[in-house]
């Protein structure tokens, strides 16, 4: 009669193999643990930003850096700065635009990107205050016809006087226009200022 052989569980190396998949595992959990963690946003800023117009409307761009220091990817579909001059709301410009290229003028428009973990992306954004369609339109009238007022008189005095320096003057009309509009939308008066940065991701997540 043949002997029949020892459980499995009497078996030293089964359980030697046992305890090498547990501590495998073991040693695994930190990054396993790091995938359920929520994305956080880490966002770095340089010490100045610009601030200009046109026409009074306010702009703004800042070079700010963004990194993913969480276990998941975020997707980031917009950026906006809101402003607040002496403790009470200024203006919102949400970011359409940044300058792929540091060493060119080019800028391309803001579209939604994924950060994914421990990856960090800087750029250098603009801000933009949200009009209308009729104030788009009316803005961009009174540029062209300023430039365009400007380099007919520009032109005119050339025939006229050949490599003449003196100063063309704009309409009357034209200037009093532009001038109304600027007084109207200029808001980068004196004052104490505070910057936020607002993101906004398709996943909850922190900002620090």
């Amino acid at each position: 009669m043949t002997p029949s052989p020892n459980p499995f569980y009497l078996d030293w190396t089964f359980w030697a193999v046992i305890a090498s998949v547990v501590a495998m595992i073991l040693s695994q959990l930190p990054p396993i643990k790091q995938w359920f963690r929520a994305p956080v946003l880490l966002v770095e800023t340089a010490k100045q930003m610009r601030l200009t117009h046109g026409l009074g409307h306010p702009t703004a761009g800042l070079i700010l850096s963004v990194r993913n220091i969480g276990g998941r990817p975020a997707r980031i579909s917009a950026l906006t700065f809101k402003f607040r001059r002496d403790g009470r709301d200024l203006v919102q410009l949400p970011v359409s635009e940044f300058y792929p290229n540091p060493l060119t003028n080019q800028t391309l428009a803001f579209m939604p990107f994924t950060l994914g973990a421990g990856a960090e992306i800087a750029r250098s954004v603009n801000g933009y205050e949200e009009l209308s369609r009729d104030g788009n339109r009316q803005i961009n009238r009174v540029i062209s016809e300023v430039r365009r007022d400007i380099g007919q008189k520009a032109e005119k005095r050339e025939q006229e006087q050949p490599g003449s320096k003196e100063l063309v003057a704009l309409d009357v009309v034209l200037l009093r226009e532009a001038k109304e509009m600027f007084d109207r939308n200029f808001v980068w008066r004196a004052g104490e200022y505070e910057l936020e940065i607002a993101i906004t991701t398709e996943v909850a997540c922190t900002v620090k």
